[in-house]
């Protein structure tokens, strides 16, 4: 269930929902990249192997085999819409 899911984990399954094929590296690039400013390095940076973990716990806790089905799941469960611009969403990620 994503309310299960740890604020860290629910950045990660929104990443790897609308890029399914992003690698662990580009996710914690990523994080780096986007954290607020004033926010301390250290607060945002993550290594692959943190996001490895978050990953393997985001499937173990929505029962989803590959990370790679999570855009399905979302797209089921009415949380997101592959199509540029859709406003088939029904609640927000």
């Amino acid at each position: 269930m994503l309310a299960n899911l740890t604020p860290v984990e629910y950045e990660i399954f929104m990443l790897l929902v609308q890029e399914p094929m992003l690698t662990n590296k580009q996710i914690a690039l990523m994080r780096e990249k986007n954290k607020p400013s004033g926010v301390n390095k250290h607060q945002t940076t993550i290594s692959e192997h943190t996001v490895a973990s978050h990953v393997r716990n985001i499937l173990e806790e929505l029962d989803i085999t590959s990370r790679y089905l999570l855009q399905q799941y979302a797209i089921q469960q009415g949380l997101y819409c592959p199509k540029k611009g859709c406003a088939c969403v029904q609640k927000k990620l």
